[in-house]
Order: C-alpha cells, then structure tokens, then sequence
C-alpha cells in the first residue's frame, strides 16, 4: 500500500476549472516521507482573481509552468502509477480528489483530514489547516513550498473513507 497526502490549488472555485499547483508528500506506515514533489502548474485557462486571492498564484506565476500533462509524463513520469494501491489523505479529501482522482488510477481508498479534525477536535475555532496547526501548536511547514499536503500527513485516529 502507498500512501500520498496531496493538495492541489485551482484556477477557480467554479467549473471550468483546472490545477495551477500540485503537492504530495508519499510516506509509508511509520509516517517516514519517501517522496516530496511540488510543481506550479500551467493551467491553460485563466486564474480567477477570487482563486489568486486565496493562494497568491497568478498567471506570471506559472507563465513558464509545465501543464499537468508534462509534470506527468516527462517531470515526474507517472507519479500515481504502477500496481500498488494508493490511500490518498487530504483535508477535504473531496475537493482533491475532482482533480486527482482521474489521475489515479490505483486509488483504493482515501483519508479526509477535514472529516477527522471535525471528529476529534470539537472545540477547535474552525477546521482550516492553518488555523489547525497554530491551535495544536504543530511544527509544520507553511503552505508552501508544500501546500496542506505536508500538514494533513499529521496522524489522527480517523479511519479511511
């Protein structure tokens, strides 16, 4: 079994839209990162204002970005592949998953952070990643150079989806 946490930021919060940055960190049962790869990605459709302003990306940005097709086949060739299932762990595992899941093919099962901390920390003062990790007081890396994805590898006692 692989596990890789992802995050992936968009173009916009409604469709048409496409990922304009792409993190994962794959790790194994111990919890112990194997990989770490992140990427700005070329969309090839415009960057809503309302999406920059959540994520600071804009179009010069990932002017020079490879398209999600290149990181796949050429930068990372077939990241997701090979036989082994993947658990894919996000927070709001949902969201990710509009985008990742077609490029998974060996997806077998996924982990919502977002449905965990909900569970687990009921007086938290909201459940978004970084307000998370400031209340536990974690050590984690800000959002970049790996979004959310380096935080939601944090353990929590929640059963896959």
């Amino acid at each position: 079994m692989r596990f890789i946490t992802a995050d992936v930021e968009t173009t916009g919060f409604t469709k048409p839209s496409a990922i304009v940055e792409l993190a994962y960190l794959e790790f194994d049962e111990a919890l112990d990162v194997i990989k770490r790869t992140s990427s700005l990605i070329d969309p090839q459709i415009p960057i809503s204002s309302s999406a920059s302003g959540v994520h600071g990306i804009t179009a010069a940005h990932v002017a020079d970005a490879p398209t999600l097709e290149e990181f796949l086949t050429v930068i990372e060739s077939d990241p997701f592949g090979g036989d082994i299932g993947i658990v894919m762990v996000a927070h709001n595992v949902a969201h990710d998953l509009q985008y990742l899941g077609p490029i998974i093919p060996n997806l077998t099962g996924t982990i919502c952070t977002l449905k965990c901390a909900r569970k687990i920390y009921l007086d938290a003062p909201d459940y978004k990643l970084q307000t998370l990790r400031y209340w536990l007081e974690l050590d984690a890396p800000a959002p970049r150079p790996i979004p959310h994805s380096a935080m939601s590898r944090s353990p929590l006692p929640c059963s896959s989806d």
